[in-house]
């Protein structure tokens, strides 16, 4: 026992699980793995504890209260909701946001910046190698291993601004004026992703990714630093992004699918739901049981078991009181991100927690968006490198800022 703890105060040890821990959770290629990860990095945080050799750092408070106002208000929705077996998936819902704390205690023992880089890079990656059989099936929207592709969709829109916003940052590391061997992969494996983005076809993802990139624009530009990028590079930057999303957005199978005025059904019964049910809703995860009550007779597809837009989904299952709650974390942490942005200029992270969350609220109401598992997970995650990497711009400004256990 004792050889397995002093293993895991090796530094390799902690960037090895740092790496798998990041991996799994941004590539979703295998439960096994991410479960095994989650495991050793909370004993990791454990030991940690035992031996006091760690400082942990509260993230921004204003963020822990709209943190705890969302799921406080999730928990008395479910407590009125007459509904017992609503409790279990709420604490079960609260559950997926555990990446949050553990990065934050990981990065507190180690914050590795290159351990991120090459993690995402990796992911991106797998995620693309997933896809490779589908594509020569012409007409045919790429779903990877992901079952469906409005899941894939929703991955790459929270993956893809972590891609874009390190491939930028490591365009800073020039040898002579030209690329390094590092950024020139990085290159590659973000025209990687986009050309995966495009094969998927998701409207929700691309056009979340459009709004969120021109919002990072906007802000990081009336802060007056944007990676020390001169207007000229990061116009060319935006007009390519642009010319992307049109490019997809006209296509022939992006404009106008058939289950489009399906969609709209399942809002207008969700409404109507929400209107029986209007202060605690159905109860969290019980809009399937109800929705064949509020079933439209013009409605295709009866067997649908979400509503296709994430605001929805709360006020109709846990009323106002979860809605408003969801709506105050939503806008909160936006308000946030981007507070933080004005006062770390050079942060990426924070960069690229404001895009992917902006991206997938635009997503989450047209689609799944934070009530789709892995979602939730790696949106956690997100945040939580965030708000670990202002404790090291803090104490150091180093990328490699070791506090571990092996001081």
């Amino acid at each position: 026992m004792l050889f397995y703890s002093n293993l895991l105060k090796t530094k390799k040890i902690q960037i090895f699980i740092l790496f798998g821990y990041i991996f799994f959770t941004f590539s979703v290629c295998s439960i096994a793995g991410y479960n095994i990860f989650t495991g050793l990095a909370i004993l990791l945080v454990l030991l940690s504890f035992k031996n006091c050799s760690i400082t942990i750092f509260v993230p921004a408070k204003d963020f822990l209260y709209c943190y705890g106002i969302f799921f406080l208000s999730l928990i008395i929705a479910s407590f009125f909701s007459n509904d017992v077996h609503t409790f279990g998936r709420t604490f079960k819902y609260f559950s997926w946001t555990l990446p949050f704390w553990i990065i934050i205690i990981l990065q507190s023992l180690y914050f590795s910046k290159r351990t991120w880089k090459y993690a995402i890079l990796m992911a991106i990656i797998f995620i693309a190698s997933g896809t490779l059989p589908q594509i020569n099936n012409q007409g045919i929207r790429v779903i990877g291993y992901f079952g469906q592709p409005t899941l894939l969709g929703t991955i790459l829109g929270i993956v893809m601004p972590a891609i874009w916003i390190t491939t930028i940052d490591s365009l800073k590391n020039k040898i002579k004026g030209k690329l390094s061997f590092e950024s020139a992969i990085f290159v590659l494996v973000s025209l990687l992703g986009v050309f995966v983005l495009l094969l998927n076809k998701t409207r929700g993802a691309v056009i979340g990714l459009a709004i969120g990139g021109i919002i990072l624009f906007l802000v990081s530009y009336k802060n007056g630093n944007i990676y020390n990028f001169t207007k000229k590079k990061w116009i060319a930057s935006l007009i390519i992004l642009g010319i992307l999303c049109v490019m997809s957005v006209f296509s022939n199978t992006m404009v106008h699918r058939s289950y489009d005025f399906e969609r709209i059904l399942l809002w207008k019964s969700s409404y109507h739901m929400w209107q029986d049910y209007p202060v605690f809703g159905v109860g969290f995860g019980n809009w399937n049981k109800q929705y064949p009550n509020y079933i439209s007779p013009l409605a295709k597809e009866p067997g649908l078991t979400i509503p296709h837009n994430v605001l929805l989904s709360f006020y109709s299952e846990t009323g106002i009181i979860g809605g408003t709650g969801f709506l105050i974390f939503t806008l909160g942490t936006i308000v946030i991100l981007a507070r933080k942005i004005y006062k770390y200029p050079d942060n990426i992270f924070y960069k690229i927690a404001f895009w992917s969350f902006i991206t997938i609220t635009c997503h989450g109401m047209v689609d799944t968006g934070l009530t789709y598992r892995s979602a939730v997970r790696l949106m956690s995650l997100i945040l939580g490198m965030a708000f670990a990497s202002e404790n090291t711009m803090i104490s150091s400004s180093v990328d490699e800022v070791d506090n571990g256990l092996n001081k």
